[in-house]
Formats: C-alpha cells, sequence, structure tokens
C-alpha cells in the first residue's frame, strides 16, 4: 500500500467519527450519562479517569468502567488524550464482554485506535528522519559557511598581497627608468670622451 495512503485513512476514519460521535459507539443508553467524553469540560477529565479507576473493582473485571475510560482516553476533548490507553483498555473491555454488537463495535474501535497509534508512530518516524535531515543539513551548511569564510579570508590576503606586488612592480617599474636615463647618460659622456679623445690624438 502507499504508504501515504496507510497514513491518510485512519486519519480519515478518525475524522469521520469525531470526538461528538465517540459516545454513540458500543451503542449503550449509558454513553450519554456522566462520563460521556461530550459532557466534559477539559478540565474535568482527570477527575472523571480518577473516579472511574476507583470504581474499578480490585480484579479490574468491571467491562463498563473500561468502555468509559476508553471514551475518555481517545476524547480529542482530553487534554491528556492517550490512545495507548484507550487500546487497553478496549481490549479488557472485549474480554469481559460476551459475543454482540457491544463486543463488536469495541474491535471496530479498538482497530482504528490502533490504525492511529501506527499513524501517529509512522508520523514520528517521518518527523524524526526531517529532523536528521534538517540538522544534517544545518552541519553541512555550516561547514560550507566555515569553508566560505576561509576562502573569502584567503581572497582578503591575495587581494592584499596583489596590491603590494602591484607597488612592488611600480617601484621596480621607476628604478628601471632610472636606471635606462643613467645607462643612457653614461653612454651621452662616453661619446664624449671618445670625441675629445680623438680631438687630442
Amino acid at each position: 500500500m502507499n504508504p501515504m495512503k496507510s497514513i491518510l485513512i485512519p486519519l480519515l476514519i478518525l475524522a469521520t467519527i469525531g470526538p461528538g460521535c465517540l459516545p454513540k459507539q458500543m451503542g449503550s443508553k449509558e454513553s450519554h450519562q456522566s462520563f460521556a467524553p461530550h459532557s466534559l469540560a477539559a478540565e474535568d477529565y482527570d477527575q472523571a479517569v480518577n473516579q472511574l479507576l476507583a470504581e474499578n473493582p480490585p480484579d479490574g473485571k468491571n467491562a463498563e468502567v473500561h468502555r468509559r475510560l476508553s471514551l475518555l482516553y481517545s476524547s480529542a476533548l482530553n487534554p491528556r488524550q492517550d490512545y495507548q490507553k484507550a487500546a487497553t483498555e478496549l481490549e479488557l473491555f472485549r474480554e469481559l464482554t460476551p459475543e454482540g454488537p457491544a463486543r463488536f463495535e469495541s474491535e471496530v474501535w479498538r482497530g482504528v485506535v490502533k490504525d492511529v497509534l501506527g499513524t501517529r508512530e509512522k508520523l514520528l518516524e517521518v518527523q524524526q528522519g526531517l529532523d536528521r535531515e534538517r540538522l544534517e543539513l544545518q552541519q553541512t551548511n555550516k561547514k560550507n559557511q566555515r569553508e566560505i569564510d576561509r576562502l573569502h579570508q584567503q581572497s582578503k590576503e591575495l587581494s592584499g598581497e596583489i596590491t603590494q606586488l602591484k607597488a612592488t612592480i611600480t617601484e621596480l617599474e621607476t628604478e628601471r627608468s632610472k636606471l635606462t636615463e643613467t645607462i643612457n647618460q653614461l653612454k651621452y659622456l662616453d661619446l664624449n670622451l671618445e670625441k675629445k679623445r680623438k680631438s687630442f690624438q
């Protein structure tokens, strides 16, 4: 299956069901009573969970408690939404519930929850991969920037050396011109001396 489809399908299912429809699942009128997620404010979820946990017998075999806990844990309105706990509670509910519509619906919802968990894991892996690539890119950029800075500094140094060489060349050209002028003067003097020497013979 296309990886994007495997991620999108559970999300579409969850969006279709929605938090408002969730209490109506597992077909019981009790879903609309005091612990139905839509009846709670965000700050009341912890208290509702703790109260249900207190109502659960020591052997933990109260199916209704597990059903309600699964609804609370999976509600999008719960600030501490926990699909892993919801899946666990749905599994406990399924184990304690005889064959019938309620058990079947709990299995369907557990499948959706597990798909969402799988999707979140895949998204986490993708995010971690992106984070690694981003870190590697940042490190590469820093390395490249250091190389650019080094080359820029080298360019400045070479530019300074070139300027110095140009100045040296200018000085040498000046010296050469002076030497040429001196040589020409010496040649002129030599010619004059030669003429005078001949005139005395």
